[in-house]
């Protein structure tokens, strides 16, 4: 009996379920019509008559049916290659050699055995009107995305766990709001890549051109500026190829990370002009009193997974902890970004150098720097405590006097 009710149940919910999503009440079927992204695309007016991309992913069932001689090329349900593309990178350069624009919500290079994508070659721009992703994922061969006339994108950026990738090799990519949408900031995510993965200074300035970027997940390293002529001449300083004690006084951007030292702590005023470090931040074992040197700076971009961009440790004389133009920070997978430990005894007596800094950098995450492991609540609340402590002691002494002072008194009287 069991057995026929479960499958009279089988046979009939799916129906009424169909019929109960498909008419309402009054009988009348709905039409949910198009999706409104692919509609949108569809009224695009770029988006001439044949030049329209009709699945998602290209592989030989539609090559012979993909619009090869547009320039721009639209694909209402996204633009992919993947690992169910069964075409040859000759075949996809012959496809794809007169496509210049692709017009998609999604662009998505992933799960492929390429070691580039110059298959691609001609690509000048991808739009996704801002709120699409341009992806390339989990290419185990991939050793670089390789296209040297991609110029301008709209989209959020997805580059990651493409194992043998060492380098972006995007030296035209420009972030670009869409001329055709106005919608909210880019999301940039770069990680995962190979250990030896960097990414130029010149590809991250580029991706850094809208302050409102959301810098997700930036893991790897900065590659090096020895052959970079023109950031050398615009006074950018490689501080893995000169150090401090070396580097010229008029530097402007630091790229690497920036260790200050008791080797080296003389030299800082070298860093008087410094805007941008390129790495991270160390001052540990110094006799420095204060960081009046950092006047300039304004934004730190780490791509160390799970350091502060900002350590400060183990300089006893510090007592004043000010970067004033500071308030601008990338540090991957980690939750307090500033820190500083062991210093004078002064920077824990007052809250104003912690909550200084907060407040450049937040109006909401109370806990991105910390002294001596406490936020500047806690900190805050510990003075209080030990004001009050000492107010209690102070009112306790006082009593104590009037008490004797009185007890003298009546024994005069006495």
């Amino acid at each position: 009996m069991i057995i026929l009710y479960l499958f009279f149940l089988a046979l009939v919910v799916p129906v009424l379920a169909e019929n109960a999503t498909a008419i309402p009440q009054n009988g009348t079927e709905i039409d949910y019509g198009p999706d409104p992204m692919e509609l949108e695309i569809r009224q695009d007016p770029r988006c001439l008559p044949g030049c329209f991309f009709e699945t998602n992913i290209l592989g030989s069932w539609f090559i012979d049916d993909f619009p090869r001689n547009c320039t721009t090329v639209c694909a209402p349900y996204g633009f992919r290659i993947d690992g169910q593309t069964d075409l040859s990178e000759k075949q996809l350069a012959e496809t794809l050699k007169n496509m210049k624009n692709v017009i998609a919500f999604q662009f998505a290079v992933t799960h492929t055995r390429f070691k580039n994508t110059q298959f691609l070659a001609n690509l000048e721009t991808v739009d996704c009107y801002d709120v699409g992703t341009f992806r390339h994922s989990i290419n185990y061969r991939m050793e670089d995305v390789g296209l040297l006339n991609l110029s301008n994108v709209s989209c959020n950026i997805e580059i990651g766990s493409n194992n043998n990738m060492t380098q972006l090799n995007l030296p035209k990519l420009n972030l670009v709001h869409s001329p055709y949408a106005n919608y909210s900031s880019f999301t940039v995510s770069v990680s995962y890549n190979h250990p030896d993965f960097c990414i130029t200074v010149s590809e991250m300035l580029k991706f850094m051109v809208y302050n409102d970027t959301n810098f997700n997940w930036m893991i790897g390293d900065y590659c090096r500026l020895s052959n970079n002529s023109e950031l050398l001449s615009q006074k950018y300083c490689d501080v893995r190829d000169t150090p401090l004690e070396v580097m010229a006084s008029n530097c402007l951007k630091i790229v690497g990370n920036l260790l200050i030292d008791e080797k080296n702590e003389i030299f800082v005023g070298k860093l008087a002009n410094v805007d941008t470090i390129f790495g991270n931040l160390i001052i540990r074992n110094t006799n420095l009193t204060d960081t009046n040197f950092l006047g300039s700076l304004t934004t730190v971009m780490s791509m160390r997974e799970g350091e502060p961009v900002i350590l400060i440790e183990n300089n006893p004389e510090l007592r004043n902890v000010t970067i004033p133009k500071f308030v601008k920070y990338h540090a991957p997978q980690t939750h307090v970004p500033v820190q500083m430990y062991n210093n004078s005894a002064e920077l824990s007596k007052t809250s104003k150098f912690c909550n200084d800094l907060q407040s450049q950098l937040t109006d909401t995450m109370t806990w991105i720097v910390r002294i001596d492991g406490l936020v500047c609540d806690y900190i805050q609340r510990d003075i209080d405590a030990e004001i009050a402590r000492k107010n209690r002691e102070n009112l306790g002494n006082g009593r104590s006097i009037l008490v004797f002072m009185g007890i003298l008194v009546l024994k005069c009287f006495l």
